[in-house]
């Protein structure tokens, strides 16, 4: 069976969803199912007309599409649903139209995905969707969870996005929605491949696009927040992300062993000029924006090995070896140190300037082997923001980095942002589930291992309303916290991966 792919279709109406050589019908944009058929012409599928509900009830239709001779009555004979967590489930019909209702309850709020089968002939059809139960000011599991956004490029393909020409009134009114949906954090990346500030030391890097680096409203904006609860963090990538400082200076862009540079984005840590460029970032940050609750730094995301002339000069004063002849776990060992020196710089200059700050930075590939170097070399305030994403996690379980970082540094110094398939919003029916499932099971992992801040990564989208309070109940109801013994959580996780359905009916009764 191929991939599921939907025809252009109307926002109510009917669409077509191909799937191997079928074609399903579903209802516009109301309906996820998943449909499963290899009878030409036959399919399941749902109809839910609100999926956000305030009083705990979930109600659908369920109808066939197929040849003549299916009996509409044969659809809730041989019905099977799934819907873990959903009680008093009732079935009516089939009314006029050949469709069957159900209506069922969520006693808790929260996701609460489900499944519809279907018998016939011996072929099982099948068709998933969800519903929302509103929280309604209801204690989640984490105590904090919020967003991190883009104010300019950042490392955005295209030269600016929605976020970046955002204004004031727009960040206002996203802070109202925020606070009237208990998020209260916000990570907001100042630079990336342009500066999103009025830098006066770097005109020429100022965001042509950017609302803030044209009128620099993000300190009126802070007041805003905290006037609604909600904590907001200047974030700043570092030695990566810095396509524009690049193309200004190439000869501070990371080289290979001969000499090649394959991107102006990626630094050398070691070049005195690359150092001052972060020094005077974070400086100036902190003097337009010194009401903000701390500093988020982005390590590099590119592949930390360089041979820089000024590199090759530092590993060979701290070592006393050359860079080009040991073995990769040595000169990554010290990519390292020299990463989490610049950290414990960092924090030294702006704790001076204010004492109250927080300070967080992110995770990356090349850190997750050398986590016990930060734990001995950063400074006791620091924590650590966890985002991880890869295209194999949702088939199988396995302890991503998120374990090793707790186990180093304690639950209450790590943060989770959902990333991967988690900010981006797929039209695939298909993938949007698989989103869904994959950010629940995901999250699960944090909060089973204590972790209390969820973040999701939105960049420059921000997605629908719908979009964001069906992330929200996912983050703050994740599948975990309907069970309360520890190690039941942890035996959890594998299973969600082995049937996700079944692993939920055990924990949510």
């Amino acid at each position: 069976m191929g991939r599921s792919s939907v025809w252009p279709g109307k926002s109510v109406g009917w669409a077509q969803l191909r799937i191997g050589g079928y074609v399903a019908f579903f209802h516009g944009l109301t309906c996820f199912a998943l449909c499963t058929a290899t009878v030409a012409a036959t399919s399941l599928h749902i109809e839910i007309a609100e999926r956000f509900v305030r009083n705990g009830e979930c109600s659908f239709k369920l109808r066939i599409e197929a040849p003549r001779e299916v009996d509409p009555s044969e659809l809730r004979n041989k019905l099977t649903l799934d819907m873990p967590g959903l009680t008093g489930i009732e079935i009516s019909g089939p009314n006029a139209q050949g469709a069957v209702e159900v209506k069922a309850r969520g006693s808790r709020p929260g996701f609460y995905p489900f499944q519809a089968k279907w018998n016939w002939k011996g072929i099982s059809y099948s068709a998933k969707d969800y519903c929302v139960v509103e929280a309604d000011g209801a204690r989640g599991a984490f105590r904090h969870v919020g967003y991190y956004v883009f104010l300019g490029r950042g490392d955005f393909w295209d030269p600016t996005h929605q976020l970046a020409v955002w204004t004031l009134r727009n960040w206002k009114a996203f802070a109202d929605w925020m606070s009237a949906h208990n998020a209260d954090t916000l990570f907001m990346l100042l630079n990336g491949y342009t500066l999103a500030y009025p830098s006066d030391k770097y005109l020429t890097l100022r965001d042509k696009f950017s609302n803030n680096a044209r009128y620099s409203f993000l300190h009126e904006f802070i007041d805003y927040a905290h006037a609604r609860g909600i904590r907001v963090y200047l974030t700043l990538t570092t030695d990566d992300h810095a396509q524009g400082f690049g193309d200004l200076y190439p000869e501070t862009v990371r080289v290979d062993k001969f000499g090649y540079a394959s991107s102006r984005r990626a630094l050398a840590l070691e070049d005195a000029r690359v150092r001052r460029y972060i020094q005077d970032m974070v400086e100036e940050s902190l003097r337009f924006y010194g009401n903000a609750d701390g500093l988020v730094f982005h390590p590099s995301e590119e592949d930390p090995d360089r041979f820089n002339a000024a590199t090759q000069s530092a590993f060979r004063q701290d070592t006393g070896d050359e860079l080009i002849r040991v073995e990769k776990s040595q000169r990554y060992r010290w990519y390292n140190r020299k990463f989490a020196e610049l950290m414990r710089s960092l924090y030294e200059t702006a704790s001076a300037k204010n004492s109250r700050l927080e300070f967080i930075m992110f995770n990356t590939w090349w850190q997750d082997d050398y986590v016990s170097v930060y734990r001995e070399m950063l400074p006791e305030k620091f924590k650590i923001c966890v985002w991880f994403y890869d295209e194999h996690e949702e088939k199988s379980f396995r302890k991503w980095p998120i374990w090793a970082w707790v186990s180093e540094f304690g639950a209450d110094r790590v943060l989770y942002m959902p990333t991967g398939e988690a900010f981006l919003y797929p039209t695939d029916l298909e993938q949007q589930m698989e989103r869904h499932i994959r950010t629940d099971r995901l999250i699960s992992a944090a909060e089973s291992l204590g972790v209390d801040s969820c973040v999701f990564f939105a960049g420059w989208d921000l997605g629908s309303d719908d979009d964001r309070r069906r992330d929200l109940a996912i983050a703050q109801f994740p599948t975990s916290s309907f069970a309360s013994d520890p190690k039941r959580k942890q035996e959890l996780l594998p299973e969600l991966y082995v049937d996700y359905f079944t692993a939920r009916k055990t924990v949510i009764k």
